[in-house]
């Protein structure tokens, strides 16, 4: 019952998830012997010492019950000692296992990607693209951004203008075009960098700073990034603007909170995580000129985005 409750309700308390670990464990010593009997025990041991200490902290009825659990765990491998063998060839098969449901799931995604193409069902689309790159990478999900994007989906749209060093800027511009504010704050920096300057007048008659009182906190800190950005501030300006999106970035750091949806998406994470390096690196730096100079650019998140996916 512990087990069940903790996979509906994302329970992380260590009794929780210790009986959990217990309960893969007793599954595997049931179906195969994969591991070396020792390392069953040794296993749940380690599983009792930590739900002792938990039970310590919670009351003696936990600790009780941990001490059972443990107990359990070590008589269950004990008795599995009598068929366990030292061959690693069930443990072969397992991870052969591990691969077939592992490929099974992405020809699932893959072929709901599929239908959702040809129903046309952009949103959802984009959606399943995101859990198809969370889990295997963004060469399986470049296609469905890229068909997502040219049937005019924005997240889609934003995702090419990071990924996209030729049609960056085109992609963020026609986001704008169909209401993806963020497109909004990223092309003043693809024009910064020179990779295409027919936006520009389009950009001139945009009054952004409409969007500083947006209760979507993603949407302030490229707004503040974009205006710092801007020619004519003082440089006292500009670094004010740097630092209250700093405080923003720290406070959805550590809360987990982005615009009304709670936790961030995939696709947020992209963005804040490089962001939120840059930032600790500007706030360091003592003169101002540099401050403005430095402020994230879309390739500087573009780059580091490469080498932080998995941390996103």
């Amino acid at each position: 019952q512990l087990v069940q409750a903790s996979s509906r309700t994302h329970n992380s308390h260590p009794l929780v998830l210790m009986f959990s670990r217990l309960s893969s464990t007793f599954t595997s010593v049931a179906r195969r012997s994969n591991l070396r009997a020792f390392s069953k025990i040794s296993i749940c041991k380690s599983f009792q010492t930590s739900s002792q200490q938990a039970g310590r902290n919670k009351g003696s009825g936990l600790l009780m019950l941990a001490r059972l659990a443990g107990a359990l765990g070590i008589a269950a491998a004990t008795q599995a000692q009598a068929g366990a063998q030292a061959s690693f060839i069930p443990h072969r098969q397992d991870q052969k296992e591990q691969r077939n449901i592992r490929e099974e799931r992405r020809q699932t995604l893959r072929s709901y990607c599929n239908k959702l193409m040809s129903e046309g069902r952009l949103g959802e689309l984009f959606e399943n693209a995101n859990e198809l790159e969370r889990l295997f990478g963004m060469k399986e999900a470049a296609s469905y951004y890229k068909y997502g994007a040219e049937k005019g989906e924005p997240k889609s749209m934003i995702t090419l203008a990071l990924l996209d060093h030729r049609e960056g800027s085109f992609w963020a511009y026609e986001a704008v075009k169909k209401g993806e504010l963020i497109g909004q704050m990223l092309i003043p920096t693809l024009c910064d960098q020179k990779q295409t300057r027919h936006h520009k007048k389009d950009l001139e008659r945009l009054n952004r700073r409409q969007y500083l009182d947006t209760p979507n906190k993603l949407m302030k800190i490229f707004t503040l990034i974009a205006l710092s950005r801007q020619e004519g501030l003082s440089l006292s300006d500009k670094r004010a603007m740097i630092e209250e999106a700093d405080t923003i970035m720290c406070g959805l750091r550590q809360e987990g909170d982005i615009g009304s949806r709670g936790t961030p998406t995939l696709f947020e994470a992209k963005l804040l995580m490089p962001l939120y390096r840059r930032f600790q690196k500007l706030l360091h730096m003592k003169n101002p000129e540099m401050i403005s100079a430095c402020a994230p650019t879309l390739a500087d998140i573009r780059n580091e985005h490469r080498g932080t996916h998995q941390e996103a």
